[in-house]
C-alpha cells in the first residue's frame, strides 16, 4: 500500500486534472492512514464534479468521524444543508451522523428532512425516517411522519412492499399516543358529515380508527369506504388485514375472497400472510377452492398461480389431498410444466399413494426432454429404494444403456441407481465412463450429487476426485455453484490431511465469491472467517484490513474487523511458537546418542 501511494502520488502531481486518479489516489491515502489528504482530495472533487457531490460528502463524512474531527463535520454539515440535496440522502446522512454521536449536527440535518419528507409516498421510508426522528428526541415530527405513513400504508416502495407489520405497529404506537387524538377525531367527523361522498375524508377516518386501535369503528368506516368504492383493491386488502391482526381471521377471509377473486395481483409476494389466515380462521377448504379459481391460463408473471403453488406446496404434509387436488388442475391447465407432476408425486406419497405416484411418473418417462427425464428417474429411485422395483428399474436402464454405451444421461442414470442401491463398486466402471462424455452444462449438478452419496458411505477418495471432476474446465462466470463445489473439495482435501491444496481450493472459492458485482462486507467477512479457520491468516489479514479501512460499513463491523485482526497476530504467534518447539524436538531427536 506504501508502494502504491508513491507511485500515486507521483502520478497525481504530473495529472493533476485526472479525477480518476484524484479517486484512486483518495482510496489508497484512506488505506495508509493519510485522513488529511483524502479530505483535500475528497473537497476538490466534490467542487469539479457535482454530480457525485453525494458520494463525496458521504466520504467525507466517514474520515471525519473516523478521525473525529469535529470541525471538518461541522463544515460539511453546513454545506450539505446549503446544497441541494434529496430527502433520502439527508436521512441517510443524518443516521450517520447520530450513529458517530454527532447528535445536534444529525437532529439539524434531520429538520431539513422532515420538510421534504411531506411529499414522499413510501410508506417504510417514512417509518425509518419517523423512528429515526423519535431517537433523536423529535417526538412531534416523529408523530406526523408515522402519521403520512399510515396514510399510505398500502402504497408499494420501490421493491414493491407496503408499510411492513413491524412498522405499521410502530406507527401506530407513535399516532396513539397523540395529546390531539379527539381532537382530530372530532374534525375528521365533520369532514365525513359535511360531504358524505368523499372518498378521502371516509379513508382518513378509518386509518385514524386503525391506529388508535378502535377496531369497530375503523371496520364501519372501512365498510363505508368500500360501499363508495367497491372495487377499490388496496383498500380491501388494508382493511382485511386489520381484521386479521385484531383476531377478525374469518372476517378476514371472507374480505380475502372477494379480493383475490377481482385482483389477484394485489398481493405481490405477501400471500403467505394470506394462507397462515385462512389456516387460522379454519377455511381450509375455501383456501383449496380459491387457490383452484387462481390457475387460468396467462402469459407472464401472475401472482394468483404464485399464491396457488404456495398453497399447494404448504399442504403437501398437513392436508396432501388439498395439494392434490391442486396440482392436479395446474396440470389439467398447463400440460407441459413437467415439474408440475414431479410435486404431484410428492402429493400422492405425503397421502400415501405410492402407486398413484409410480404411475404418474412412470407415464412422464418418455414425454419432455433429457433433463425432465433424468429428475423424474432419479424420483423413481427414491420411490424404489430398498426395494426389488429398483433392481428391475436399473436393468431396464443398463439394457437402454447397451443400446447406446456412450450416452451421458443413461450413464449418470445407471450409475445414480446403483450408488442409491450401495452397488459402489459396481457404479465406478460407469462413472468412470461418464467423465469422458459428460457434458459441460450437467457437469456441477451431476458430479455434486455422486460426490455427495460416496461421501455419506464414507468413500472420501472418490468424493475427492468427483469433486476435483467436477471444477474442471468449468466457466467461472456461467455457474454459481462453482465456489460451494471448491468449498466441498476443499474439505475434502482438510479430510485427506492435505493442508496446501485445501488452501489453494479456498483461494479460487473466496476469489469467485469476492469477484461477484456489489459484493457486500458479509460476503467478505464470511471469506475472511473461512481463511482464518484454515490458517490462511495472510489472506484473512488482507480482508479484515479492508474491512478495517472501509469507511462505508458501519462502526460494528469495523470494531469486529480490529478483533479479528488481533485474533490473527495472537495465532500467528502461537504458530510460530509451535514451530519453534516442533523444530527444536526434531533437531534434539536427530542429534547421535554418545556410548
Amino acid at each position: 500500500r506504501d508502494k502504491a501511494q508513491e507511485i500515486l502520488s507521483a502520478l497525481q502531481a504530473e495529472f493533476s486534472d485526472d479525477l480518476t486518479l484524484k479517486v484512486n489516489t483518495f482510496f489508497a491515502a484512506t488505506q495508509t492512514g493519510q485522513h488529511e489528504t483524502a479530505l483535500a482530495l475528497l473537497e476538490e472533487l466534490a467542487e469539479v464534479e457535482p454530480r457525485n457531490r453525494r458520494q463525496y460528502y458521504d466520504l467525507m463524512l466517514q474520515v471525519a468521524m473516523r478521525t473525529g474531527d469535529r470541525s471538518s463535520v461541522r463544515e460539511l454539515v453546513t454545506k450539505l444543508l446549503n446544497s441541494p440535496s434529496g430527502v433520502r440522502e439527508l436521512h441517510q446522512f443524518s443516521e450517520k451522523l447520530y450513529d458517530a454521536s454527532f447528535k445536534q449536527h444529525a437532529v439539524a440535518v434531520a429538520k431539513k428532512t422532515v420538510d421534504l419528507a411531506m411529499g414522499e409516498r413510501d410508506p417504510n421510508f417514512l417509518m425509518d425516517l419517523s423512528q429515526h426522528l423519535e431517537r433523536l428526541g423529535q417526538e412531534q415530527d416523529a408523530e406526523n411522519i408515522a402519521e403520512r405513513a399510515l396514510r399510505f400504508a398500502n402504497q408499494r416502495d420501490r421493491y414493491g412492499q407496503m408499510l411492513h407489520s413491524w412498522n405499521f405497529r410502530s406507527a401506530k404506537r407513535l399516532v396513539g399516543r397523540s395529546e390531539n387524538a379527539p381532537d382530530r377525531e372530532r374534525k375528521l367527523l365533520a369532514a365525513v358529515q359535511k360531504n358524505p361522498e368523499a372518498h378521502q375524508a371516509h379513508r382518513r377516518l378509518a386509518v385514524f380508527y386503525e391506529s388508535t386501535d378502535q377496531p369497530e369503528k375503523a371496520s364501519a368506516a372501512f365498510k363505508a369506504l368500500l360501499a363508495l368504492r367497491p372495487k377499490d383493491s388496496m383498500t380491501r386488502y388494508r382493511y382485511a388485514q386489520m381484521l386479521q391482526r385484531t383476531g377478525q381471521a374469518k372476517d378476514a377471509v371472507d374480505q380475502y375472497l372477494v379480493l383475490l377473486k377481482d385482483n389477484p395481483n394485489v398481493l405481490g409476494y405477501n400471500y403467505l400472510e394470506v394462507i397462515g389466515t385462512f389456516v387460522q380462521a379454519e377455511k381450509i377448504d375455501e383456501l383449496a377452492s380459491l387457490a383452484k379459481e387462481m390457475i387460468v391460463p396467462s402469459v407472464g408473471q401472475n401472482f394468483g398461480q404464485q399464491f396457488a403453488r404456495s398453497v399447494a406446496h404448504g399442504c403437501i404434509r398437513s392436508n396432501p389431498e388439498v395439494a392434490i387436488e391442486i396440482y392436479q388442475k395446474f396440470i389439467e391447465v398447463y400440460p407441459n410444466q413437467t415439474h408440475t407432476y414431479r410435486d404431484l408425486a410428492s402429493a400422492y406419497i405425503a397421502a400415501g399413494e405410492r402407486e398413484n405416484a409410480i404411475q404418474l411418473l412412470r407415464s412422464r418417462l418418455a414425454i419432455g426432454s433429457t433433463a425432465s427425464e433424468v429428475e423424474t428417474v432419479l424420483k423413481l429411485t427414491e420411490l424404489y429404494w430398498g426395494s426389488s422395483e429398483l433392481e428391475d428399474l436399473t436393468a431396464e436402464y443398463a439394457a437402454k444403456l447397451a443400446e447406446k454405451p456412450a450416452d451421458p444421461a443413461l450413464l449418470y442414470l445407471v450409475a445414480s441407481m446403483k450408488v442409491a442401491a450401495h452397488n459402489f463398486e459396481e457404479a465406478k466402471p460407469l462413472v468412470n465412463r461418464l467423465l469422458k462424455v459428460l457434458p459441460a452444462a450437467r457437469r456441477l449438478s451431476w458430479l455434486n450429487r455422486l460426490a455427495q452419496e460416496y461421501r455419506i458411505a464414507g468413500d472420501r477418495d472418490w468424493e475427492r476426485r468427483l469433486l476435483e471432476a467436477a471444477v474442471e474446465g468449468v466457466d467461472p462466470k456461467t455457474s454459481r455453484r462453482l465456489s460451494e463445489t471448491y468449498r466441498k473439495l476443499a474439505m475434502a482435501y482438510v479430510h485427506k490431511g492435505e493442508k496446501e491444496k485445501a488452501q489453494n481450493t479456498l483461494r479460487k472459492m473466496g476469489a469467485l465469491r469476492l469477484s461477484q458485482r456489489s459484493v457486500s462486507y458479509l460476503e467478505r467477512e464470511a471469506v475472511a472467517k473461512i481463511y482464518a479457520q484454515h490458517d490462511m491468516l495472510e489472506d484473512a489479514e488482507a480482508l479484515w484490513t479492508d474491512l478495517l479501512n472501509d469507511f462505508s460499513v458501519q462502526r460494528w463491523t469495523r470494531r469486529s474487523a480490529e478483533q479479528q485482526l488481533k485474533k490473527i497476530k495472537r495465532r500467528r504467534t502461537f504458530l510460530e511458537l509451535k514451530n519453534r518447539v516442533t523444530s527444536k524436538r526434531k533437531a534434539t531427536q536427530r542429534k547421535p546418542t554418545v556410548e
